[in-house]
């Protein structure tokens, strides 16, 4: 039968030496520091904070964060440094006659590290010097930067693919469980904590028990804008809504301030309003009929229904209860 397992005859007999797996763990322990190094975690620098003695004349710097791009990552090289460091601090000292008596040299080892250190910190500044040269999201300074300085934009590309393909891969195994030997062993290394990444996830999350309810029109009707607690209805400036880069505080907006013509009232209600002849004031309910003719045929004839408690504020309107014979 293909597939089964033969536990008897030959194929099986005990190797000399033993197979004890050293193998297979030497193959695991390549395969888990070039994991740590793809998953790396990022470095971000924050929002920038300038100084020096004459800030007042100073031209106008780009303070935003940079999109979090790596850095430095593990490697065979500082994996050995490390190694040596702990060799050196469990060595039993001399005492008392006993104990070992160890001359530690300064290898190419130790020089090598020092060396690469000071490189990738040379390319940090860089970095951050060209930050505060240029925002890639105004028009034009994207394609200077890739012109001049394409690595810039290539690592930071490369960094956002890297964190959708681990937030990928680790929902939908997730979801759907391990199916090969790479599933296991990825799922292996998230679960030791030995590599991270970002997860998928709504900012908010469906839910309706009623049936009825959740395939409602009005329940997946277009957003408008000032029917949320809290806002104005004001058209949001570009970026209102980014997640790195120069943005809003926390709760706050950037918002335009609508004025002139079609600069208010631009919710559905006011807009059926205006057709039937009502004026609404600035709390967008209060409301006054201009057209005499507006309620021919219905039962409401009233000038003023300001004082209507629902009123265009998630009752029966007014609109609603047309009598038309």
């Amino acid at each position: 039968m293909a597939g089964a397992l033969k536990v008897s005859g030959k194929g099986h007999e005990q190797s000399t030496p033993p197979d004890t797996g050293m193998g297979f763990g030497m193959e695991q322990e390549n395969l888990s520091m070039a994991y740590r190094q793809r998953y790396a975690p990022p470095t971000s620098f924050g929002r920038a904070d300038f100084t020096g003695s004459d800030e007042a004349g100073a031209p106008t710097y780009n303070t935003a964060e940079q999109y979090p791009v790596k850095y430095g990552y593990p490697n065979r090289q500082f994996e050995g440094v490390d190694i040596k460091n702990t060799l050196r601090a469990m060595a039993p000292a001399p005492s008392d006659g006993t104990g070992a008596q160890i001359v530690d040299t300064i290898g190419d080892d130790e020089v090598n590290y020092v060396r690469a250190v000071r490189a990738q910190s040379r390319v940090a500044d860089i970095d951050k010097y060209v930050n505060a040269l240029i925002d890639p999201r105004k028009p034009g300074q994207l394609k200077w930067l890739m012109e001049v300085y394409p690595q810039y934009v290539e690592r930071r590309i490369a960094q956002v693919h890297t964190d959708y393909e681990f937030a990928l891969r680790n929902q939908l195994i997730d979801m759907y469980g391990i199916n090969t030997f790479d599933d296991l062993m990825f799922k292996y290394m998230v679960d030791q904590g030995e590599i991270s990444g970002p997860l998928l996830a709504n900012v908010v999350a469906p839910r309706d028990e009623y049936t009825a309810g959740f395939f409602a029109p009005s329940h997946w009707k277009k957003p408008v804008r000032g029917t949320k607690e809290g806002e104005d209805g004001r058209t949001k400036m570009p970026f209102n809504s980014a997640r790195i880069g120069h943005r809003p505080a926390e709760g706050k907006s950037w918002e335009l301030k609508d004025s002139g013509p079609l600069g208010e009232g631009n919710n559905l209600e006011n807009i059926v309003g205006e057709m039937y002849g009502y004026k609404f004031n600035e709390d967008g309910r209060t409301s006054y009929q201009t057209n005499p003719r507006a309620n021919n045929g219905r039962e409401d004839n009233t000038t003023n229904v300001g004082d209507d408690p629902t009123f265009l504020n998630g009752g029966t309107s007014r609109f609603g209860r047309s009598t038309r014979r």
